[in-house]
């Protein structure tokens, strides 16, 4: 059986379930609120997110994208900061970078993840489901980014896995949950090319029904916030800052990603507007680099015989860890999404565990090393250990090379997955 299964398959949650899940959830928020007040974590972010709450504060969402300082994320996180802040003034606390203070709301986050993805996986066991949480609520990756960078990818994140599982099922709701993910964070749009394979699959099949709900579901949650950014003139400032700055903004190979480009293809500090061997620029050949790797996770969902919740979660990982790995410019938190889709899967397809275990550690070794760099307010010191600058190098590396063996294999797993289904059909 390729499926994770503990026990009993009913999904009633009894007693015991509650009891222990409790406990699961309370040790996850335990471990996030000690780790919260131990590291500083991005100071330089958490420093932004309090500018743009001040902001929000003075002037509004809308007219924040005016005069905030820097304010390049989607209306959906400014509105969350803003609330915070308020809710923060109704307690009397001021928020500040490097504490507690800004670290509830990622912590918040996580935890509210958990609380969503536990019931949308109803059909696993109740024992399977705990061991979900576990994985959830003690994942290094995870509480590396919220606990201690201070930093709530785990929101797009969470979006992004539920426009695609619950695409089959229930498409209305599919639509709106990625609208909302793109009103989140921008990055959420690398999940599009899934999502539309399997709509064009459906409409193939003249399943039009399901295509007609999400879109309906996706204009019902942005036409509103588009109207409403339009009513005072600041939608072309928000689009502007929010998505447009979004590219080109850091334009060298890596911005700090242990992917193809962090000293393996070359410097991470050099441009990627240069040429290269006299053919096309780094950043082209990265993005054609994406496109193979975005067709053939769409030629995965068009040849395989039937489209899965494992399906979706697969293919989810695939584009994820793609555009983790392949282009120029990428952040070393970018990998989160693939990580979520990642720890996922193997309740489902048990072979991908390994490749899951493997990339919780690396993303969280990726992430921990880049606060250690002092930049920006970041305090996480690992030198104080004995680690030096030589040892921090070649550790980066390994993770790159190990990266790309977890890129290499998901490609393999699908191809096989693809062949087998076409002998058995044969």
């Amino acid at each position: 059986m390729n499926a994770l299964n503990y026990g009993e398959t009913n999904t009633q949650w009894n007693r015991h379930f509650w009891l222990y899940a409790a406990l699961i959830f309370t040790g996850g928020v335990l471990l996030r609120l000690y780790l919260g007040t131990q590291f500083r974590g991005y100071v330089g972010d958490q420093a932004l997110f309090v500018d743009w709450m001040s902001a929000v504060h003075q002037y509004g969402v809308r007219e924040s994208y005016l005069y905030g300082k820097d304010q390049n994320y989607p209306p959906l996180f400014i509105f969350i900061l803003g609330l915070y802040r308020w809710i923060l003034d109704g307690f009397g606390v001021t928020a500040s970078a490097g504490h507690l203070s800004m670290k509830i709301l990622p912590i918040t986050f996580d935890l509210l993840s958990m609380a969503v993805l536990i019931p949308t996986f109803k059909q696993l066991s109740s024992g399977a489901r705990l061991v979900l949480l576990s994985v959830l609520a003690f994942n290094p990756g995870l509480l590396v980014d919220s606990a201690m960078w201070g930093q709530i990818d785990i929101l797009h994140s969470t979006l992004m896995v539920l426009s695609t599982v619950l695409l089959l099922n229930s498409p209305l709701l599919a639509g709106v949950l990625f609208s909302v993910a793109l009103l989140a964070k921008f990055q959420a749009i690398v999940i599009a090319p899934v999502i539309g394979m399997v709509l064009l699959r459906q409409l193939y099949y003249r399943q039009v029904r399901g295509m007609l709900l999400f879109v309906a579901g996706f204009m019902l949650a942005i036409l509103p916030v588009l109207l409403y950014f339009a009513a005072n003139g600041t939608l072309g400032t928000m689009l502007t800052n929010a998505y447009g700055s979004a590219v080109h903004m850091y334009p060298q190979l890596s911005m700090n990603a242990m992917n193809i480009w962090y000293y393996l293809l070359g410097d991470p500090e050099t441009s990627d507007a240069a040429v290269w061997f006299g053919l096309m620029t780094y950043k082209m050949f990265g993005l054609l680099l994406l496109v193979i790797a975005v067709i053939g996770a769409s030629a995965y969902l068009l040849l395989i015989k039937k489209i899965r919740i494992s399906s979706l979660l697969i293919a989810g990982a695939a584009v994820n860890l793609a555009f983790f790995m392949l282009p120029t410019e990428i952040h070393e938190r970018y990998s989160i999404p693939a990580l979520l889709f990642f720890v996922l899967i193997p309740f489902f397809e048990r072979k991908w565990m390994y490749a899951a275990i493997a990339f919780s550690l690396t993303t969280s070794i990726n992430i921990a090393l880049i606060m250690n760099k002092g930049s920006g307010g970041r305090s996480f010191n690992l030198h104080s250990s004995g680690l030096s600058n030589e040892w921090m190098y070649d550790i980066g590396i390994s993770i790159a090379v190990i990266h790309i063996v977890v890129l290499l294999w998901v490609g393999y797993a699908m191809t096989r997955e693809i062949l087998s289904g076409r002998k058995k059909r044969s």
